[in-house]
């Protein structure tokens, strides 16, 4: 936790770069450690959308204790940071987040 994966339907240059930039910035986002950050890249995907296979990207965003009420400033910094890594702009982006509760999340043969 957390938990960023990035789909897209566009090939990135320097995909280990990028994936490092990504679980620094989700971190830094989301005031967590970078210890426990996740990020899982997955280019190249066949991703249609609004009608067009024009560059987009998906994201799911899961932690523990998202805040609800900073969805709206979440979004627009992971939007900001994908745009700017990516030059696609955000209305060609869609995430999704999942609040996960402690007792549903495993890790180091536990649970968090």
């Amino acid at each position: 936790m957390p938990l960023f994966k990035i789909l897209t339907n566009t090939n990135l240059p320097d995909k280990k770069a990028f994936v490092k930039r990504a679980s620094a910035e989700i971190a830094a986002i989301l005031g967590k450690s970078e210890q426990y950050v996740m990020v899982i890249l997955l280019p190249e995907q066949e991703l249609f959308f609004s009608g067009s296979y024009e560059p987009a990207i998906y994201v799911e965003l899961k932690s523990i204790g998202l805040p609800a009420a900073k969805t709206g400033t979440i979004t627009a910094a992971m939007m900001e940071f994908l745009h700017k890594e990516t030059g696609i702009p955000p209305s060609r982006i869609y995430v999704e987040f999942t609040d996960v509760q402690r007792q549903w999340w495993g890790w180091n043969s536990d649970t968090m």
